[in-house]
């Protein structure tokens, strides 16, 4: 692996463009950055874990400054959502790596469980497209019942996003949003907690018990790329979390929490066209749509700006 000044380059900002719409929705990142490492020819036993790798030093200054505020009262967010989603997501992820050895042992492919991933997907497009915000000042007196089925859920999703390289946010929002009925800005918070749990938990499967490091094992190149994405993650999570509180203190929670539909359905039909064998395709889709989606949380941003500001003035 040649670290050239443009390589550095061009993988760094592929870490910061991915991190800002991580910051943004609470989500790791990954659904870029795979894609993005994929076509410049890493392959993927040194992708997934690099991609979560980058996803600790990226969330960890963000999750810091908002773990106070998640609210650990008695009645919050905290005690009754985060600790059992994130807890779960966090014990999921350690069996990542031997949950992927075990499926392709099995099925001699990743295909099954790409297929379960897009179906979900498109559940998630239409669920959060068509579901509204939560009330920000209630907090629904059936979460105990489901309180099995969250940590179920997050227990899955750290597996899979460990065995993937993904944070696992595209899991978590949607269990919130329509489960809990978790309203956007605890959401946020949650899910980037929930993030960087999952990646250092995935991390550990992928590189404890590692006996070589030379310079040309997997284990050290997945490392150095994920040090590399670093240097634009650290910039964009907390950016990201920032145009996030600014479109909420615009009353834009909706349009947030709808917006995020888009990025489910854009990385479902990419797995629909890697399962289709136009892999390139695939990923072209989701590299253009990772600029794209960035300008749209740019433009969103800027326009809550303007209306604080409006608003101040009057």
């Amino acid at each position: 692996m040649e670290l050239s000044i443009a390589y550095i380059t061009l993988i760094s900002l592929v870490g910061l463009i991915a991190s800002i719409s991580g910051g943004f929705w609470g989500i790791g990142g990954g659904w870029l950055i795979l894609p993005a490492l994929l076509i410049m020819g890493v392959p993927h036993e040194i992708a997934a874990p690099a991609c979560l790798l980058q996803m600790v030093p990226s969330s960890a200054p963000t999750v810091i400054r908002q773990f106070k505020k998640i609210g650990w009262a008695k009645d919050g967010w905290g005690w009754r959502v985060a600790v059992p989603l994130s807890g779960m997501c966090f014990i999921g992820g350690f069996l990542g790596k031997p949950a992927g050895i075990l499926l392709e042992e099995i099925f001699n492919s990743r295909t099954p469980h790409q297929m379960l991933y897009m179906v979900l997907l498109f559940y998630v497009f239409f669920n959060t497209l068509m579901s509204g915000e939560a009330d920000k000042n209630k907090i629904p007196g059936h979460w105990r019942s489901r309180l099995g089925l969250t940590m179920f859920s997050g227990f899955c999703t750290g597996v899979f996003s460990a065995l993937l390289g993904i944070g696992g946010g595209t899991i978590n929002r949607p269990v919130m949003k329509s489960l809990l009925k978790v309203p956007e800005k605890p959401a946020g918070m949650i899910a980037r907690l929930s993030v960087l749990l999952t990646a250092f938990s995935g991390c550990c499967s992928y590189f404890i018990g590692v006996s070589n490091w030379s310079t040309s094992s997997p284990a050290m190149q997945a490392l150095i790329i994920g040090v590399i994405l670093s240097i634009g993650g650290v910039l964009g999570f907390p950016l990201g979390s920032r145009m996030h509180a600014m479109v909420l203190n615009a009353e834009g929670g909706l349009t947030a929490h709808r917006s995020f539909a888009w990025l489910a359905l854009l990385i479902s039909i990419s797995i629909g066209c890697k399962l289709c064998g136009m892999l390139l395709t695939g990923q072209m889709i989701l590299i253009v749509s990772g600029l794209l989606l960035t300008a749209y949380l740019v433009g969103i941003t800027y326009r809550s700006w303007k209306y604080a500001k409006q608003r101040r003035a009057v």
